[in-house]
């Protein structure tokens, strides 16, 4: 390609500004040719051999004579450089002078002048090697370093220190911190490939895989690149010629990721892969199949790459013990033996038996073993490659699996089985969601990846691992009997979904024919297929419904049947959540969780139950808390005040709570006081009640919503009724818009002095109330989501109002911009159910027209209302 037209132009004589746009002309060209399919490495390298032009042309204007050298170091060191990558330098000087040193800081400034993003270091020889010697990073980087132009003496002493002095970073020592280093970015995305907004680099399978034992090649043979490792005989040509395809493919997508962001950007975000997924060709019926078809050959690639690279560093860790650190084998089996926790077969031939084949898996799941040595892997998945589902169908082999499902390390085995890709051929259902996106606000990981993290989550909670915000893990564990139970429905839990219709219906049927075909009894079959039916119903009742409502929990209850159900479900909940994102799972839906198992867990012990408390008793209950708490507040006092109220305001609130804000009020109303706020520990003691009493006013919800959210709060449940003499009651439970609970005294008396502010000139002096701006980051998924919004407004007989849901994501001052639409919209807001769920929300308000005080009705009046509500959604969404 250097010889074809993109080679730079003469740079004599031109200014910073002309080389500049030479650069940026020549890259627009070498772009064109990168969407045309332009070989990947050839297209690196130009842009490398450009930057190097330039370098030594300023070099040469600058620092002819110098006593130092420039040296390409990193990725450009490997004369790898895309769009929106830095091209890391190091000046290298014999030693320090201050001339020499005006002389860099003007050759840097003209580099950048040039249009070069330049990541430059300058030090002395000895500085380099000490800083090498003290920070792996330093010493990596000076693994690549490469000589653009300079004292030449003075690199080779740089790279012959670097690559051939023992003591500086041995490659025993260099290997265990890549490892850790490894392990630790592993980590950071949940040990899983299968993210779906996944770093390019750093995920695993990523290309900082691949450097890895690039790097290792190099400080092992003073050589780098996978060549090396193939003339060295430590990778197969197989593995190799993978090696290199995927690093090219995974090159591909990030050159065309950094153009599509036009910024330095390593994560695939959904709004790229829908470019990229068109840019490279990816057309389907739909854009997400388009994309989904473009992220599972992503998903395929990475996953080839981590178990090579897998193999790899396990290869190493195998040379570098002597035979005295080698641990004694352990025969498992006449074709099996265990060697420093990892299986290496003894007999390949015994493995044309499939149930052979399938023991392996067990004794990973029974021996809590890291996997398969290097060589067992590349032997098993030769085998696996030529295995094919009939040979599984024998009860032989359907034991090996259903001792799989009762081992203690289940979730290891699966783990296997998946990454060598027999799961999917044992089980076909489930080559379905391999690598399937969820375009959602919930999920951060494909469904294979969530399902296999459910079953982690299952095996840590009879690991005795510690989850926070757990507490009923050991009273539940006392109740499950049989864990394959839970596993199964774990596994099974979302694989119908891609299927068209309701998958948890899907999912039951595939379970309940997978539970026949394994001769499972149908008491334990009916159990795991009711388990996958119905595996949303806990979080959903908890999260959308009143769990104190004694019908709510009767049904419930009916739904549930038995305590063993009610722990599977539990434990099936919880680790379904754990496993979707783990910011889902705060103390909030917790309290939630809890509360709905210990109230659901009360109810089925008790033969008689009460039935939901009328608007008389929940009247009569709160008047005798407030005689026992406060005898000095007369009944007749109370009656007063409440003859103002409706009696939907005794339907939806419980007598302790009546009780409290009745008191509050009165006690205000004898000091004078034209608006009431209070605020006390909700129920479960992880949220927080405020009460406000005020003067009616169309913005007064819009308002308080708007202030709350302006310090910080996540609002989570909302009730809002109004009395005859045109004030209204508003009842929040809030939290820290971490989801955390609200601590300390100085927090509190901060939300009260906010709504003081807010309420005081608009009770005490009549002044408009002015719906506080909320200025806060929008968080970028929500913007792609922005679409995801659905309102539904209905007119029920029973209600007597109209009822307004909207189901959308969730963003600062989003209840505010809704009380706003409904002002514009002049209806009256009476009472609302707010439903946070994450980065979403389904909330229901129930309004009547702001002249009449009649429900909705009118077609068009109801268009109205609903284009106001989504377009006020939308406009902040952005």
């Amino acid at each position: 390609m250097r010889e074809q037209a993109l080679i730079l132009l003469d740079l004599n004589s031109q200014s910073p500004g002309n080389i500049r746009q030479i650069l940026q002309q020549n890259s627009e060209k070498l772009n064109t040719l990168f969407w045309q399919g332009q070989d990947i490495l050839q297209i690196l390298n130009t842009r490398s051999f450009w930057l190097d032009q330039i370098l030594t042309y300023a070099w040469q204007k600058w620092m002819p004579e110098s006593d130092a050298c420039l040296i390409a170091v990193g990725g450009y060191g490997c004369q790898r450089i895309h769009p929106s990558s830095d091209a890391d330098i190091l000046i290298l000087k014999s030693a320090d002078s201050p001339t020499l040193n005006q002389s860099i800081e003007t050759f840097i400034a003209y580099c950048w002048d040039c249009g070069i993003k330049l990541g430059s270091s300058v030090r002395t020889l000895s500085e380099s090697l000490y800083f090498a010697a003290n920070d792996i990073t330093i010493f990596t980087n000076l693994l690549n370093a490469r000589l653009i132009i300079g004292q030449t003496s003075l690199f080779k002493q740089l790279q012959e220190t670097i690559l051939y002095t023992e003591n500086l970073w041995p490659f025993k020592d260099f290997f265990e911190a890549k490892c850790v280093e490894r392990q630790n970015r592993y980590l950071r995305y949940a040990d899983t490939e299968y993210n779906l907004e996944p770093n390019i680099k750093d995920s695993p399978g990523g290309l900082r895989d691949i450097d890895t034992i690039c790097w290792l090649a190099m400080r092992k043979y003073h050589e780098g690149g996978l060549e090396a490792l193939l003339r060295h005989q430590d990778i197969p040509a197989r593995e190799f010629q993978i090696l290199v395809n995927g690093q090219a493919y995974l090159w591909r997508i990030r050159y065309g990721l950094h153009l599509t962001a036009k910024k330095l950007c390593d994560r695939l975000f959904f709004e790229y892969q829908e470019s990229l997924a068109r840019q490279f060709g990816f057309q389907d019926k739909t854009l997400n199949l388009a994309i989904s078809s473009f992220m599972q050959q992503y998903f395929q690639t990475v996953t080839k790459i981590r178990e090579i690279t897998d193999m790899m560093c396990q290869h190493f860790a195998k040379t570098l013990k002597t035979p005295a650190e080698r641990s004694p084998s352990q025969k498992l089996s006449p074709f099996c033996e265990i060697v420093d926790e990892y299986i290496e077969i003894t007999d390949i031939h015994a493995l044309t038996n499939p149930e052979n084949l399938m023991q392996l898996f067990v004794f990973v799941a029974q021996h809590n073993l890291k996997g398969f040595s290097a060589e067992a892997t590349q032997i098993l998945s030769d085998v696996i490659q030529n295995t094919t589902i009939e040979s599984f169908q024998n009860k032989l082999i359907a034991d090996c699996f259903l001792n799989i499902l009762t081992a203690p390390f289940a979730y290891q085995a699966f783990a296997l089985m998946h990454r060598l890709g027999l799961l999917q051929i044992y089980i076909p259902e489930f080559s379905a969601i391999v690598g399937q996106m969820q375009y959602d606000l919930f999920h951060i990981y494909t469904v294979d990846a969530h399902t296999l993290l459910v079953l982690r989550n299952i095996d840590s909670f009879f690991q005795n691992t510690p989850i926070e915000k757990f507490d009923l893990l050991n009273e539940c564990k006392n109740n499950i009997k049989h864990i394959e139970i839970l596993r199964l429905a774990g596994f099974f839990h979302d694989i119908g979904k891609g299927q068209g219709g309701d998958h948890s219906l899907i999912g039951s049927q595939i379970v309940h024919d997978f539970c026949h075909r394994h001769q499972i009894n149908t008491e334990a079959a009916d159990l795991v297929a009711w388990l996958v039916q119905n595996h949303l119903l806990m979080s959903q009742t908890a999260q959308r419904k009143d769990i104190f409502d004694k019908n709510v929990i009767a049904e419930f209850a009916h739904l549930v049947q038995s305590h063993d159900r009610l722990s599977y479900l539990y434990l099936l909940t919880v680790a379904d959540i754990l496993a979707t994102n783990p910011a889902l799972w705060n103390s909030w839906r917790a309290a939630l969780l809890q509360d709905l198992y210990k109230t659901t867990s009360s109810w089925l012990k008790t033969e008689t139950h009460e039935q939901k408390l009328s608007v008389e008793q929940n009247a009569h209950e709160a008047l005798q808390i407030i005689n026992t708490e406060c005898p000095s507040i007369s009944s007749e006092k109370v009656n007063m005040l409440w003859q103002e109220y409706n009696q939907e305001y005794f339907m939806l609130e419980n007598p302790a709570s009546i009780a409290w804000q009745t008191q509050i009020i009165l006690s205000n109303q004898e000091k004078g006081k034209s608006f009431t706020i209070a605020l006390k520990p909700h129920w479960n003691q992880v949220g927080t009640d405020i009460f406000i009493y005020a003067p009616e006013s169309l913005n007064l919800f819009a308002s308080i919503c708007a202030t709350l959210e302006k310090i910080f709060l996540t609002i989570v449940e909302a009730r809002i009724n109004s009395t005859t003499n045109h004030y209204s009651l508003q009842s929040f439970v809030v939290l820290e818009i971490s989801g955390q609970p609200i601590a300390g005294p100085q927090r509190l008396h901060e939300i009260q002095h906010a709504l003081s502010i807010l309420l005081t000139p608009f009770a005490q002096k009549n002044a408009p109330l002015v719906i506080p701006f909320v200025s806060r980051h929008v968080p970028r998924r929500l913007k792609y989501f922005s679409s995801a919004i659905h309102v539904k407004i209905s007119t029920p007989l029973s209600t007597g109002k109209t009822v307004v849901e909207i189901d959308a994501p969730d963003f600062p001052g989003l209840l505010a911009r809704i009380g706003e639409a409904f002002v514009k919209g002049e209806v009256v807001l009476h009472s609302a159910k707010i439903n946070t769920l994450g980065n979403k929300v389904e909330d229901v308000f129930f309004v009547s027209d702001k002249l009449t005080g009649q429900p909705i009705t009118q077609p068009e009046r109801v268009e109205q209302l609903k284009s106001l509500i989504e377009k006020s959604i939308v406009e902040h969404c952005k």
